[in-house]
């Protein structure tokens, strides 16, 4: 079925049949439970939980059928929110909302790069500028870039998110260690998920998963968690803050340049 279709349905069913003066009394008996076991501050997210739930009582059948279309776009053909929001013709920001009624989870952070926004990613960037990234033209700023970096272990192109990382793929490549980036998404906690930076192997098995921090230190939380939930799997879990030791006959600022100049040159 079409999707503008399934949507306008949707919206139908929360306009039409959930009239909330209605439902008064109901509505405020379910609000002093939720705020009584929550606070105040969710007040605005259970009235959308009740929302849902007079929605999915009275329109059973059509809420879940939309509902398991809008999942399986999102978590099975990997439509993030924005290709989603064109895919309806709504906005961003309703298309978050529609999610929050539906009761659908959806990604935060760096997990909200699937496979193929990344592939999708890739192949605009490569249309538009070959291997050069336009985000990378200015060369004197002390500050890391992104870009696309020949990943020599898996003969690709692989997307690196700053100089440090940068920096420890040319090490990685200089001493013909198996690797990758971004290969797996863990699950953390029931709202929170980790993509991490770097995957090691040795004859084709994972032993070392490495965290690369530059500037910014967030997220060591995860990496704390997910040593716990690795060290069952045997592998090892590494942050690496210290670039230095990494880098190869040169110095921090030249590789900053040369991984800048590589970016406009569209070379490896």
């Amino acid at each position: 079925m079409d999707l503008k279709l399934l949507y306008n349905k949707f919206i139908c069913l929360k306009d039409v049949h959930i009239d909330l003066d209605k439902y008064s009394k109901e509505l405020e008996q379910f609000l002093e439970g939720q705020i009584k076991i929550k606070g105040r501050g969710a007040y605005g997210y259970s009235k959308r939980l009740f929302i849902q739930k007079k929605i999915s009582e009275l329109c059973d059948t059509e809420y879940d059928i939309f509902k398991q279309h809008i999942y399986d776009l999102y978590y099975k053909r990997e439509f993030g929110l924005k290709s989603i929001s064109k895919e309806l013709g709504i906005s961003y920001t309703n298309v978050r909302t529609m999610f929050s009624v539906l009761g659908i989870d959806f990604h935060r952070g760096r997990s909200v790069v699937s496979d193929r926004l990344r592939s999708i990613r890739k192949e605009n960037a490569i249309k538009q500028n070959g291997w050069r990234d336009r985000r990378t033209k200015n060369k004197t700023t002390d500050r890391g870039v992104q870009g696309y970096y020949f990943n020599q272990s898996r003969q690709k192109y692989v997307w690196l998110r700053s100089t440090y990382e940068y920096i420890f793929a040319k090490w990685l490549d200089s001493n013909n260690i198996d690797w990758d980036v971004e290969c797996t998404c863990y699950v953390i906690t029931d709202k929170e998920s980790y993509r991490p930076d770097f995957f090691i192997y040795d004859n084709h098995v994972l032993v070392n998963i490495v965290e690369v921090k530059g500037y910014y230190k967030n997220r060591l939380w995860k990496v704390e968690e997910l040593k716990k939930m690795m060290k069952k799997e045997g592998v090892l879990v590494t942050i690496i803050d210290n670039i230095k030791p990494y880098i190869i006959n040169n110095t921090y600022q030249n590789e900053l340049k040369c991984w800048k100049i590589n970016r406009l040159l569209g070379l490896k």
